[in-house]
């Protein structure tokens, strides 16, 4: 009888990991590629003054997807790895007995033993092996990584790595390699490929950038030429971030609006919180309404912003083309127009 239990030094011939070293490129590559191509990304755009490009708009979404196959990759693959290395085998004639370690160790215990030959071949016929046991057993064919057997009628797979396996045989031209030097060239391919597919998105950016600038610039000086004309003052945040501010008679209060473009220069996103003190600051309200919201008529929320005014307490709200949800109320004796907090 032959006992036979996993070894790397028998996979340095064979190969037969394969497709189960994905999980440690994808754990590799939660740092290498999450992090290290995000940051390079980012950092690129920044120090191009580039506007927009993919990773940039969709950061969020494009980070939660990476990760979240990541992990599952991570996962499956480190199960299949542990399962295959708590695993050994025993070969009696024409029987094969399949023993998974059942100890309630850790992970890398088990792994550790299960490696170790001395270990099986004193343990293996102890209740610490929970076993299959495959009779008539013979040979059928090979593949690249796996010996199949085929017994009553049932086919077994046991991949290459098992040492002192009767029916292994490694040519002797067999170029050894081994798991850490086959598990890092595939991080290196996949951060390489990955930060070929950034490099992409900051060019196709980069060549687009006069384009989207002046759909932002355009948008933006419309709402600028209405409020500045009304006393706010502008700051430019990014190229697609503008503030405008305004104080009160009484500095009391402060007006404010920040104002989010997308590519196209239509408004993505606004935060409002406007503070109306007379009939003179409507107009500007008003003309600025018919930038936010084009696919409606606005003069109902407007009519409720004058009787505010004139000492009717209203609670109009009125939905933006984005939409948020521009809403009237009051702070501190004024009139205030917000968006939804």
């Amino acid at each position: 009888m032959i006992y036979s239990n996993p070894s790397f030094e028998t996979e340095k011939h064979t190969h037969a990991f394969g497709a189960m070293l994905w999980w440690a490129v994808s754990l590799i590559s939660m740092f290498t590629v999450g992090t290290g191509v995000t940051a390079i990304g980012l950092c690129g755009a920044s120090v191009l003054k580039i506007t927009s490009t993919f990773l940039q708009d969709n950061t969020i979404i494009v980070l939660m997807i990476f990760f979240a196959a990541a992990i599952v990759i991570f996962f499956i693959g480190l199960l299949r790895f542990a399962s295959v290395l708590t695993t050994s085998y025993k070969f009696d004639g024409n029987t094969i007995i399949k023993g998974t370690l059942a100890a309630r160790d850790g992970l890398i215990s088990k792994i550790t033993a299960n490696t170790d030959f001395e270990f099986v071949r004193a343990n293996f016929d102890t209740d610490r092996y929970k076993k299959t046991i495959y009779e008539n057993a013979v040979l059928t064919g090979e593949t690249k990584r796996y010996l199949k057997y085929s017994s009553n009628g049932r086919t077994i797979k046991i991949l290459k790595i098992y040492d002192s396996m009767p029916d292994l045989r490694i040519a002797e031209n067999t170029v050894k390699k081994s798991v850490a030097s086959r598990v890092i060239k595939r991080a290196v391919l996949v951060f390489a490929i990955f930060l070929a597919l950034e490099i992409t998105d900051l060019c196709i950016g980069y060549g687009k950038n006069d384009e989207v600038n002046g759909n932002i610039s355009q948008s933006n000086a419309t709402v600028e030429k209405i409020l500045t004309e009304n006393g706010f003052t502008m700051q430019k945040i990014s190229n697609i971030v503008y503030l405008y501010t305004k104080s009160t008679a009484d500095n009391s209060r402060t007006s404010k609006l920040r104002i989010v473009y997308n590519k196209s220069g239509n408004i993505d996103k606004s935060e409002v919180e406007m503070f109306i003190e007379s009939e003179n600051d409507i107009p500007a309200l008003e003309n600025l309404l018919k930038v936010f919201c084009k696919l409606q008529s606005t003069d109902e929320f407007i009519s409720a912003v004058r009787k505010q005014l004139d000492g009717e307490s209203t609670n109009a709200k009125l939905t933006l083309d984005n939409g948020q949800v521009l809403r009237l109320g009051t702070s501190g004796g004024y009139t205030e127009v917000h968006t939804s907090r």
